[in-house]
Parts: structure tokens; sequence; C-alpha cells
């Protein structure tokens, strides 16, 4: 059966002050060493404090900080769900094919992620592959920081955003980075603090720092948190970014929602929801977006389909054993040793229970590798040098 996400609010920073968001970013930064761990120790040290009504809060910053790791039946385990009204809706293969015809002449494309949900990274680099054949070359996310407007910008460190620390994230923008497409930071930092204030800041940070600069053949892909994406609004909701973008601009964004629908047991690849023929519209909030994404559940099945479509080679590798916790970051040698250890990661993973160290990661065959084992405050506790690792 099909599942649907209740709508939910957009993720808000404020929500985290109730332990401090600064606690997590020093706990990210333990005394200038990276620690993937650090939100993990934080929530648990804390969890009193987030009980009750807060529970929610609770989980979703759990699975977020989990995401780091794709520790999968904790990300992709959200327990609030809802089942589509009848009749379901039908599924078509998401294909290249299929993405190439559905963003059509479309000059504006907006798609949203769940913040824990790194497929969400996976799909959009897809996407993107798509967006390039169709001439876009500048792509916009609001966890981006100036810094992703550097000069010569290569590959990813841990200061271009927050989210875009966890490794899929990191593969979309070094995806991003190698075709030439030129990243735009557009996040609100005004001094109104409501939701409302925020959507409307964003879109003008859009204009400004992009249609203003630009000729009007240029193309943008936006990549938003949840919400965002909305370009209709209705009783219950505010106007949200996409469409405070579409009445400054005039020009009508392809919006594509990946948040609304779950993980169905009735298909075995990502797909399109569609209805008679047409793009499938959720009762009673049709208009929101113009194309909703579904998927399989998750499991090696959708990791081979993505890795084959992103020409990724499998790469299979044992763990050394510390005392647990300890966590084990795969990069690229060289982007680890010119970023100072800064690079993000193509895989990390952490050791709770060292039962099972046989661990595999999908990476680009013909660069050399390096594991990076650290302790449970980001010490460096080993390097092994990897080498080149080609495909068979």
């Amino acid at each position: 059966m099909v599942m649907a996400a209740p709508v939910e609010a957009e993720f808000n920073y404020e929500i985290r002050s109730k332990i401090g968001l600064e606690q997590f970013q020093k706990t990210f930064f333990e005394k200038g060493k990276i620690n993937y761990f650090g939100g993990i120790a934080v929530l648990q040290e804390n969890r009193h404090l987030l009980s009750g009504e807060l529970e929610r809060i609770y989980e979703e910053l759990l699975r977020q900080e989990y995401s780091y790791f794709n520790q999968h039946s904790i990300v992709y385990n959200d327990k609030k769900l809802s089942v589509i009204p009848n009749p379901e809706p039908t599924f078509r293969g998401a294909t290249d094919d299929v993405l190439d015809e559905i963003i059509g002449n479309h000059r504006i494309v907006i798609l949203n992620e769940k913040h824990h949900y790194p497929i969400h990274r996976a799909f959009a680099e897809l996407l993107l592959l798509a967006l390039e054949r169709k001439g876009f070359r500048y792509l916009a996310a609001e966890t981006f920081t100036n810094l992703t407007e550097t000069p010569g910008l290569r590959y990813p460190t841990i200061n271009l955003g927050n989210y875009s620390r966890e490794p899929m994230f990191g593969n979309f923008i070094r995806r991003s980075l190698s075709m030439g497409f030129k990243l735009v930071h557009y996040e609100y930092h005004g001094e109104g603090t409501d939701i409302a204030s925020r959507e409307l800041g964003q879109a003008k940070n859009l204009v400004d720092r992009f249609f203003s600069k630009t000729s009007n053949q240029e193309k943008l892909f936006v990549y938003v948190g949840y919400s965002h994406v909305r370009e209709k609004q209705n009783a219950s909701t505010y106007v949200g970014m996409a469409q405070n973008l579409k009445e400054l601009t005039g020009i009508d964004p392809l919006t594509i929602n990946q948040v609304r629908l779950r993980q169905s047991d009735s298909i075995n690849k990502i797909c399109i929801a569609m209805a008679e023929g047409n793009f499938w519209q959720p009762p009673g909030d049709e208009g929101s977006a113009d194309i909703y994404i579904a998927y399989p559940e998750y499991g090696p099945k959708l990791d081979n389909e993505i890795a084959e479509r992103l020409n990724r080679t499998r790469f299979d590798y044992v763990l050394d054993e510390f005392p647990t916790p300890y966590v084990v970051e795969l990069h690229a040698t060289d982007e680890y040793e010119e970023s100072n250890g800064t690079s993000i990661p193509f895989n990390i993973n952490l050791v709770e229970n060292p039962v099972d160290l046989q661990r595999y990661s999908y990476i680009y065959s013909g660069n050399s590798y390096v594991l990076v084992y650290k302790n449970d405050v980001g010490m460096v506790l080993k390097k092994t040098n990897l080498g080149r690792q080609d495909s068979e």
C-alpha cells in the first residue's frame, strides 16, 4: 500500500534552542576536530529535555544526526503516517527519458527533501544530470553558505552548509561542481523571525542573487526543504518560497515534491505518481506541487538502482576494531589532504557494536581513498590508505 506522510511543519532551528544550537555546533567542531558523532551524544545527554510533546522533535533530530551514517532502520523509520484515499495513484518510472520529458522548457525547477533522508539527495543528483542536458547551469540550496561561491571550488567541505555535511549531499555538490554548475546561496537572515518572512526573504534573495545578475536564458535548479516547494497556499498554510518566487519573477516553476509520498512495497524503483494519465495530486491540496515522487522500500535494490544510474562502483572493505562507539570516514585522498581533513566523506560508518565490520560504499572508480578512524570526540585514531580503486 502507498503511504502518505502528514503535512509537516518546516523544520525550524528554534526547536534546537531547547538544548542549544550552539551546543550542536560546538560538538561538531569539538576542540578543532570534526566530530560527526557529537550531535548524537548531545541528544542522548539531553534526552530528558525533549520528552512529552517534544518526543517527535527528539526523534526528528536523532534521525537527522543518524542520517550522516545512513542508518536505515533509524533514518527511514518515520512513525506518523496516513493512507492516501482510494483510488491509489498509479506509477511511472522516473527514468532519464521521463525526467527529460517533465523538465521540458522550464526555466526554474524546485525540488524538496526531508533533511534526514539521504536518498532524497541521491535523486537530486539524478535530476541534476537531466537538468544539465536541458541547459541548467546554476544550483541554489537553502543550506548553502556564501562560501559555496568561492572561486575555484572543486569539492564539498564542511563549511559550505549544515545539511550538506552528509555524504550523499556531498556527492550531490561534488557532481554539480564537476559538471560546471555555479552554486547560489539564498538563505534568509533578516530581521523577521516568522516563517512567512523567511519564505519571502528566500525568494527575494534568489531574485537579487540570480535573476538580477543573469540573462533571461539562464536556468535555475533550487533544492529546498519540506514546504518551501509549495507554489499554492491553502487555508492552513503560509505563502511558500516557491509561490513567492513565482509572483516576484512571473515565471511558473516546475515543483517536485519527494516528501509527501512514503516508501511503498507496491513498486520496485523510483517512480512518479500518476492518476488517469495525469500527474497525481493530493486530495484537498491540489496544485501545491506539480509532481510527486514515490520510492520503493529502502534496501540494496534501491541502492543498486541509484549507483548504476549515477555510474558509481561498489567498494567492499573491512573495518579495524576500536573501543566503541567510533566513526570511520571514507574520503578521497586528494580532497582530504588538500582540505586539511575538512572535505565531506563519501561515506561515514558509525560502529556502536563491532559484531560485523564488513562494510561497503559506492564510489567513483579511478580515485584514491583513505579511511579515517575517529573516536567519539572526533580524535583521529588511525588512517588507512586504500590506494586507487578501479572498477573490475
